[in-house]
């Protein structure tokens, strides 16, 4: 599994839980398709930051008040 999409399960966990994500529990839904080994390098490689996380966040949050969900982000 590349980054990209490595990233992209991450932040999608992220958008989703109404708890603390971890790297194990990120496995377990998973699947344990990824390793917990290069989920850690992922994240302590500097690549993913909160502002990274926001940026992406920001454009799922646009389009989901575009579609008039039931929230707004601010």
């Amino acid at each position: 599994m590349d980054v990209e999409n490595l990233l992209q399960i991450y932040q999608e966990d992220l958008m989703a839980s109404s708890f603390q994500v971890t790297c194990t529990g990120l496995l377990d839904i998973t699947g344990n398709v990824i390793s917990h080994d290069k989920l850690t390098r992922l994240l302590s490689s500097g690549f993913v930051n909160e502002k990274h996380v926001w940026k992406q966040a920001k454009v799922i949050c646009q389009e989901l008040v575009d579609n008039k969900a039931v929230f707004h982000c601010r």
